[in-house]
């Protein structure tokens, strides 16, 4: 396989040394070196990380948080930068608590902990990578994180292999690969893009060579060419990268020996079809796919794995040629024998060495954050015999050997399938996955786009549309806004108060501003009086918030929504009409850059793009009216939009009003803590929205 898959990368870099990682006793050892080497900055990324856990286990035994402290006392010029991704609510259980206020509160301030939720709704950041002084940088599937902690040997029981709550957990395979000089350069502008993104900041650069590099370790590769691959979806200004999948299917389309892959999970369609598309042909490679038997979690067991057994039912029919086999490792004890997969890794034909934190699953190809390193022989022959070797090791320790024993078998079959069943026959070994599809498992697929995205939903791909740079005022001004927010609230809440216990009651009692109400409501033309007045207004740019208030205050919730939604869609279609019988040219001179913005955001979008314009303060409500008139959006693409985007504020200003009368009328503790639990769900809603649409770094090239 000659192919150049270094074109599809994201960076291409020379490194000195390439070393592979394997397993958790090594790596966290290594980390713990290469962070008592580094003279100025380290920087790691991670899905989950946990100051508790422990590095170095014995007679050195120190924990992650405890050498990072102690580092930064031993030298008050290192500055340490940490981004773990701000998890989603159903990881809780499993994460260590309140790791925001641990890491910024206990530690010294040359520690930075920041927990990044810069990501479409859904997604994660799910790279692991370490920097040192820009010199040093490990990528790959290991999180410094609870339960990822064993040795190469994968005992059935090891008295080290506990979590920080003291219990045992299953055998656990992964790996991680580090690299220097320019490699490294490039994963520190990768961390340094994450940190701009998620914080707005520019990290220092190191201003003196340094080699942290950790004696434990030793190259596989010297003096070789990289490349560093990338998933990224669309997010604000940032574009989609998709450059990891794009080398996955180039590998195995490409293949002509063999590919082996370990991986944590099998449910990317793409991959399935490309390995579908390879066993189809009679010159197929062998495939050997290493999995674990079955997931740890219930929800990725009920979910992800049903999803897996289906696709694997389906490529065993379709092995007419009989090259494909999914196999899982056994520990050789007694039982079940789990070892945890964790590892993500392609290797093919001893020319292609693919690895990083990409699954084999639909998120990990479109929708998460992923780093993978590839290296490439390219023709290069001590390259191809160090790809090699690093298969022969990773087979050895599956299959409870050596690496010249398997090289020696290797040479004799010629074949993966039979080296591993001559020494699968009892011990540590690899055994097939049993082909027991569940009937749960073809009902889930058809949802799987669900359960397993491959991209950020719609309607975050619609608010990218509207994404914008963030500047200082800007932000400033954000913050005024909500803070008026609390002090009308504040006002309110004081205002009922008054009126209740001081001589307030006395000059408007409820009776009188009862009965003006009630006669508001009693006239027989007031409702088309209301819609009239409130279409005139609001097609002159008076606020549309203030008219539905004013609305609700004089009618109930349900008749001031019908009203308020009536007369809104009344003065949206009147100007519309007006903006299409000016044409573009009189709105671009008329509103000048407010019609462009609009314009580049409307422009050919749907229902959804015309909704959000309605809830997102892009601009005053009559001009986005105008603007799509101008631009000839169809009047029912127009109309449905609006409807929809709407309906949620009117719905909104109408409660939060209808609240407010009844806290001013009958100002008690239950109606003041309705009031204030609806205002501040609008705020928090309010505040996730400017958050979503602010753009802290520079637009991605």
């Amino acid at each position: 396989m000659n192919d150049n898959i270094y074109s599809l990368a994201w960076k291409t870099a020379k490194t000195k040394r390439l070393a592979p990682v394997i397993d958790g006793e090594n790596y966290y050892s290594a980390v713990a070196d290469t962070i008592k080497n580094a003279k100025e900055t380290v920087f790691l990324a991670a899905w989950d990380i946990d100051s508790r856990i422990r590095l170095k286990r014995g007679k050195e035994d120190v924990t992650l948080s405890e050498l990072l402290i102690r580092s930064c006392k031993n030298n008050p010029n290192l500055r340490i930068y940490i981004l773990s991704w701000d998890f989603a609510i159903l990881y809780a259980l499993e994460r260590e608590k309140l790791m925001g206020l641990k890491w910024n509160v206990t530690t010294p301030k040359n520690i930075r902990f920041f927990l990044d939720s810069e990501h479409p709704l859904g997604a994660s950041h799910h790279q692991k990578i370490l920097i040192a002084d820009d010199s040093i940088a490990f990528c790959g599937g290991m999180d410094l994180s609870n339960s990822r902690w064993d040795t190469r040997e994968h005992l059935e029981h090891h008295p080290e292999r506990i979590d920080p709550m003291n219990s045992n957990y299953t055998p656990y395979h992964d790996v991680m690969f580090a690299v220097d000089s320019e490699a490294a350069l490039c994963f520190s502008e990768l961390f340094r893009n994450r940190w701009r993104h998620a914080t707005g900041e520019e990290l220092p650069k190191p201003q003196t060579n340094s080699d942290p590099w950790p004696k434990n370790i030793k190259h596989l590769v010297k003096d070789a060419e990289i490349g560093i691959f990338r998933t990224q979806p669309s997010y604000k200004l940032m574009n989609e990268a998709r450059e990891i999948e794009n080398a996955y299917l180039k590998i195995i389309a490409n293949a002509e020996k063999y590919i082996y892959i370990e991986n944590q999970y099998f449910t990317s369609k793409a991959i399935y079809q490309s390995v579908k598309e390879r066993i189809n042909d009679k010159d197929c490679p062998e495939i050997l796919m290493i999995l674990p038997l079955n997931s740890p979690g219930w929800l990725e067991e009920s979910t992800m794995v049903n999803i897996r057994s289906y696709y694997i039912q389906e490529l065993i029919q379709a092995d007419k040629y009989n090259k494909l086999r999914f196999c899982r490792p056994h520990t050789g004890a007694e039982g079940v024998g789990f070892i945890n997969i964790h590892a993500k890794q392609i290797i093919a034909d001893n020319t292609h060495l693919f690895m990083g934190s990409a699954n084999l699953s639909n998120r990990s190809m479109g929708f998460d954050t992923e780093a993978n390193i590839l290296l490439q022989a390219s023709g290069d022959e001590k390259i191809e015999k160090s790809i090699e070797h690093y298969l022969y090791d990773l087979l050895a320790e599956h299959l409870g050997t050596d690496i010249d024993t398997v090289s020696k078998t290797m040479a004799e079959t010629g074949s993966l399938f039979e080296t591993v069943e001559k020494h699968s026959t009892e011990g540590k070994r690899l055994e097939l996955i049993p082909n027991n599809i569940r009937n749960i498992a073809e009902k889930i697929v058809p949802y799987s786009s669900y359960i397993d995205p491959e991209k950020p939903a719609l309607i975050d791909r619609e608010f990218d549309q509207l994404a914008e740079p963030k500047d200082s005022d800007g932000h400033f001004f954000n913050v005024i806004k909500y803070f008026r927010a609390f002090m009308l609230l504040t006002a309110v809440i004081a205002l009922g108060l008054a009126w209740k216990y001081t001589p307030l009651s006395e000059i408007a009692d409820r009776q009188s501003i009862l009965a003006i109400i009630q006669s508001v409501q009693a006239h027989p033309a007031s409702v088309l009086i209301v819609i009239c007045g409130f279409t005139l207004l609001g097609s002159i740019l008076f606020p549309l918030t203030a008219l539905v208030s004013a609305t609700a205050a004089f009618y109930s919730p349900v008749e001031a929504f019908f009203i308020s939604m009536t007369s809104s869609l009344l003065s949206a279609t009147l100007i519309y009409h007006v903006g299409q019988a000016a044409g573009r040219k009189s709105m671009d001179r008329l509103l000048g850059k407010r019609s462009a913005k609009i314009k580049k955001v409307i422009s050919g979008q749907g229902y959804i793009t015309i909704a959000l314009l309605r809830l997102v303060p892009v601009a005053p409500f009559t001009i986005v009216n105008a603007v799509a008139g101008a631009l000839q959006i169809g009047m029912k693409k127009f109309f449905i939009g609006s409807l929809i985007g709407m309906t949620p504020g009117i719905i909104a200003v109408t409660a939060v009003t209808d609240r407010l009368i009844k806290s001013l009328f009958d100002p008690t503790v239950e109606n003041m803590l309705i009031l204030a639990a609806v205002v501040i769900f609008f705020f928090v809603t309010g505040y996730y929205i400017t958050k979503r649409l602010s753009q802290k770094g520079a637009a991605e090239e």
